[in-house]
C-alpha cells in the first residue's frame, strides 16, 4: 500500500483487507482505515489481551502455601503468573509476616528463611568454601 501511495503510512493508518483474506494483497482488496475504524471492523482483535483476568486468592492461604512452596509453585497451583502472586503478597502486606531469620526483612528465599541479601551472602561463602 505504501508503494502504491508513494508515501509512508501514518501511525493512525492501517491497511484493511476488504475480503478478509490477509494473503490477498491486490490493490482493489486493500483500503486504508484509521485504528478506530479497524477496531469496529474487527472487534475480535485483541480480546485475549484486552481484559485482565481477576484472581481471588486468599492471603492466608498464600501465607500457608509459602511455608511449603515457592512463589512459582504457588503460581502454578493457581494457574497464574509469578507477578500475580507477588502482587498479592505486596497488596496484603504479607512481607511483614515472612521474615528473614537474620535481619527481619522480607524472606524471599523461604526455605532458608533469608532475605535476598543474606541468601546471596551465604551462597557466595559456600561457593568460596567449595573452591578451596
Amino acid at each position: 500500500m505504501s508503494r502504491f501511495l508513494k508515501r509512508d503510512l501514518t501511525s493512525n493508518e492501517l491497511v484493511h483487507h476488504i475480503n478478509g483474506n490477509v494473503l490477498d494483497n491486490r490493490i482493489e482488496n486493500l483500503e486504508i482505515v484509521s485504528r478506530s475504524e479497524h477496531k469496529k471492523l474487527h472487534p475480535e482483535i485483541g480480546e485475549k489481551t484486552r481484559f485482565k483476568k481477576i484472581y481471588s486468592i486468599n492471603p492466608d492461604e498464600i501465607l500457608e502455601l509459602f511455608k511449603k512452596l515457592t512463589i512459582n509453585e504457588i503460581a502454578k497451583k493457581y494457574n497464574c503468573s509469578y507477578q500475580v502472586i507477588w502482587q498479592s503478597i505486596k497488596d496484603n502486606d504479607l512481607r511483614n509476616k515472612i521474615k528473614c531469620s537474620i535481619c527481619g526483612k522480607f524472606a524471599k528465599y523461604r526455605r532458608k528463611q533469608l532475605c535476598a541479601e543474606h541468601y546471596y551472602r551465604q551462597w557466595r561463602t559456600s561457593k568460596i568454601l567449595l573452591e578451596k
